[in-house]
């Protein structure tokens, strides 16, 4: 696997790690993605793409999040500010992955957009709930100040919610359909066993599903699991069970649900906020099919909404959707070169084609 791992020291105070992918051998421009992970599984669940991203012209700098191995660590005060449900924290994590974006830029002296904005600039991508970080970027405009936003304004092409579970929209479960496993301190061991069946499972999901949740399937398939390869020794380096136990199951059951709410509405609805944040972003949804329901389900209410509002002429932000019929939630890891194609066509594709549906 070639990448550097490097640490930027940025001006919040925050330290952040992160592997780069590094740049082209040619002297030709190419698009950053900056990519963050999902709650428990840290930067290294991204490690089999490094080695081709260069293949598609793409540079990676994958984040180690804050709270996980390398980077900062939550304050004792973050974290009751998380578990009461401040704003502050929200705002807090768009501060940081603003500074980050920025710090990214200048170090490294990343290629603008060409005109057509199909190549170079940077490309911002979250994975599961990661998306909880990212979206509150795009919900406030008195973040950052007006150098700093014009810089991310003329980098930023796109926004790329990949795989992203309800909770990171905060929208309600479905009916009778939550989390299948409960999380303590009591039960780490137990907790991280069933997280590696869970998450990494394939789910044999109604191909022409018609939005009822009673038709989605909880239960795996008997295919393998994609954690089910893994050595004890990866999983100890790639798992963090207690920076779940710490942040992320704050974020998924906590109080700060509703204030994550509000700022989903803002970033994918909010005319004013989207003209004053981020107006030429366009978003994409990429959904894969054999993932588990939480995450159909987030597909599903978001995809929902947005053709609402299409319908009633109220204002949306620019989304298309990208359905991956025969994928699971670790796509990325079991079919590198197909999700870095499949990312290169959803960055640059046309925003009229709203649902594009691909076939093994």
């Amino acid at each position: 696997m070639t990448f550097t791992k490097e640490l930027a020291q940025l001006p919040d105070g925050n330290h952040i790690c992160y592997m780069d992918s590094g740049p082209m051998k040619d002297s030709g421009t190419y698009t950053a993605v900056i990519m963050l992970h999902g709650s428990g599984f840290n930067s290294y669940v991204f490690m089999p793409l490094h080695e081709f991203a260069a293949q598609y012209r793409l540079r990676l700098f994958v984040v180690q999040r804050k709270g996980y191995a390398g980077s900062s660590a939550y304050s004792d005060d973050e974290l009751e500010g998380l578990r009461a449900g401040d704003s502050a924290f929200l705002d807090q994590s768009a501060i940081l992955l603003g500074h980050l974006i920025a710090y990214l830029i200048t170090k490294h002296d990343l290629p603008e957009p060409n005109a057509e904005c199909t190549e170079g600039g940077v490309i911002l991508l979250a994975w599961s709930m990661g998306n909880a970080a990212a979206i509150p970027l795009f919900s406030d405009a008195g973040l950052f100040g007006q150098e700093l936003y014009e810089l991310l304004r003329r980098y930023l092409r796109k926004f790329v919610l990949y795989d992203s579970p309800y909770s990171a929209f905060a929208f309600h479960a479905p009916e009778e359909k939550s989390v299948p496993y409960s999380m303590s301190a009591e039960a780490l061991e137990e907790y991280t066993g069933n997280l590696k069946a869970f998450a990494g499972s394939y789910y044999d999901q109604p191909a022409a599903w018609n939005g009822d949740p009673a038709e989605l399937v909880s239960q795996p398939s008997p295919q393998p699991a994609t954690t089910d390869s893994w050595s004890s020794e990866f999983w100890e380096e790639v798992f963090e069970a207690q920076v779940t136990l710490k942040y992320e199951w704050p974020m998924i059951l906590g109080p700060i649900q509703a204030l994550l709410r509000e700022r989903t509405e803002r970033a994918f609805f909010d005319e004013a906020c989207v003209k004053a944040t981020f107006p030429n972003v366009p978003f994409v949804h990429i959904a894969c099919w054999k993932s588990s329901l939480h995450d159909i389900w987030g597909y599903h209410c978001m995809k929902t909404l947005y053709e609402e509002r299409r319908s009633e002429g109220r204002f949306v932000r620019p989304l298309s959707f990208l359905v991956v019929m025969d994928v699971n939630h670790f796509w990325h890891w079991e079919s590198p070169h197909e999700f870095l194609l499949a990312l290169t066509i959803a960055v640059n594709g046309d925003q009229s084609i709203h649902i594009q549906t691909l076939c093994n």
